[in-house]
């Protein structure tokens, strides 16, 4: 007697472990075997016998999630079809393997309530007593499903960093974010599973796409874009494959989306949104992504000799500067190295205003690092060179008789990068001497008459200067 009860106890502790097994007849919706969930987690042992039978499987999902379904042991001769269903019986998923393959499939489900898992041969021709395994658990850990569609985009905020996943094949993430104020969006997916290739995309509150980013399986991905309107925008995340075992995995990707608002300027990409430039006073911006332009106005005096200096230039720009008049069209302009300031000096052909464009030489680079523009006319220009002349320690003047631009000065005072130019008051360049200390007396008698601008200066400053030549 103490044998047979031990042997029952081994028996159904036996059964346990190996879940539930299926009930027959189950060939219908109306007669699918419960299953009842352990922990999210339910396994079941059942027979594809004959060989026209269907297996039914009705299950309770608590909220939504990912149902998660694996098949083994199946007999060799057996090519196992599942089908996933809703409460209303309509089809959700399938799958189907071959001569005995496992099968291993995830379904979203986006609505608590009754589930349908069917089995069955997939020509309805093969028939084997032996018993496969069926389990299934449900994943809860993306607590942001469902959000497949704009309408279900989960709200995340700027700054903060989440964790989800693409869970299962064609899955795709929306989220939407709130921009209080123009500035450049930031968003950055990292910690990629391997199998996964990001896309990125960014849409405005219309769900019109802007921007869009993708990287190979892994990498991760980082979407910058400038936006000019406050207001609602979504971003998407999906699988840029998405198809046989690509585009669905277990672990998590992390996501996060900021906004950078240092250049206080933007949006100021056009003409019409020019922002105001005054003399003298330095002004901060940066071309905070690929393809930004900044443009800035001012206003000059015909005649007036000004100075346009950009320094403190990210390493991966090459800077340049346009000049334009109050007619738009272009009057000078200015090119610099990688990472190197530029300075344009132009003479104002009328009195009016004016339009400054700072803009990456390449149209595929950006920084968010912020370059400094100042724009100097004579009354600005206060350097050590300026000094001197305020000093009379230099001293340049116009000789009518000789018709000579004379400079005196100490040699200690002026080195051989000291250099001298002299313009037309229109802005044309009439001559350039590269040494001032063999240059200190400039015969004109070749040279327009009228005011001429002078223009002393050396690796760091200048002065500027109006003579007339007659």
């Amino acid at each position: 007697m103490k044998n047979i009860c031990m042997f029952v106890l081994l028996l159904l502790a036996s059964l346990n472990a190996l879940g539930q097994m299926e009930t027959e007849p189950n060939n219908y919706f109306n007669e699918a075997d419960v299953l009842e969930w352990n922990d999210l987690f339910v396994s079941v042992q059942g027979a594809i016998d004959p060989e026209d039978d269907l297996d039914y499987y009705k299950i309770e999902v608590p909220q939504a999630g990912v149902l998660v379904i694996n098949i083994f042991d199946v007999p060799l001769d057996i090519d196992m079809d599942v089908t996933v269903y809703d409460v209303m019986q309509n089809e959700m998923a399938q799958e189907h393997g071959n001569d005995g393959e496992a099968i291993s499939m995830t379904t979203l489900i986006c609505e608590a309530g009754t589930y349908y898992v069917r089995l069955k041969d997939y020509q309805d021709n093969n028939e084997n007593p032996n018993l496969y395994s069926l389990t299934m658990a449900f994943d809860i850990t993306d607590i942001y499903e469902c959000n497949n569609q704009f309408t279900t985009a989960k709200t995340i905020s700027i700054g903060e960093t989440i964790q989800a996943k693409l869970r299962t094949v064609a899955d795709i993430d929306f989220y939407k974010i709130e921009v209080p104020q123009a500035g450049v969006i930031v968003a950055d997916v990292f910690n990629v599973p391997s199998n996964i290739d990001v896309d990125l995309t960014l849409y405005d509150a219309g769900q019109n796409e802007i921007e869009k980013e993708g990287e190979n399986a892994g990498e991760a991905v980082q979407l910058i874009e400038l936006v000019c309107e406050p207001g609602t925008y979504y971003l998407s995340i999906e699988d840029g494959t998405g198809f046989g075992n690509y585009g669905a995995s277990d672990d998590f990707y992390s996501f996060t989306v900021a906004l950078d608002i240092a250049d206080v300027h933007e949006c100021n990409n056009n003409f019409a949104e020019a922002t105001p430039l005054n003399t003298c006073e330095t002004i901060q911006g940066a071309i905070g992504d690929v393809g930004d332009e900044d443009y800035f106005i001012l206003d000059a005096n015909s005649g007036e000799m000004l100075s346009i200096e950009l320094t403190n230039v990210a390493e991966n720009i090459q800077a340049k500067i346009r000049v334009y008049d109050d007619t738009q069209v272009q009057i000078a302009d200015g090119l610099g190295g990688y990472g190197l300031g530029v300075t344009v000096d132009f003479v104002a052909p009328s009195t009016g205003p004016f339009y400054v464009k700072v803009e990456a030489f390449s149209l595929y680079n950006a920084n968010s690092q912020l370059y400094n523009l100042i724009v100097k006319d004579e009354s600005c220009i206060t350097t050590s060179l300026n000094n001197l002349l305020d000093e009379n320690d230099i001293h340049l003047y116009n000789d009518l008789n000789t018709q000579t631009i004379v400079i005196e000065a100490k040699d200690e005072l002026l080195d051989t990068d000291t250099n001298i130019s002299i313009y037309t008051i229109a802005g044309q360049l009439l001559a350039t001497y590269t040494d001032i200390l063999e240059n200190n007396q400039i015969d004109t008698s070749s040279f327009p008459n009228g005011i001429l601008i002078v223009q002393l200066h050396n690796n760091e400053e200048k002065y500027i200067q109006k003579i007339f030549k007659k």
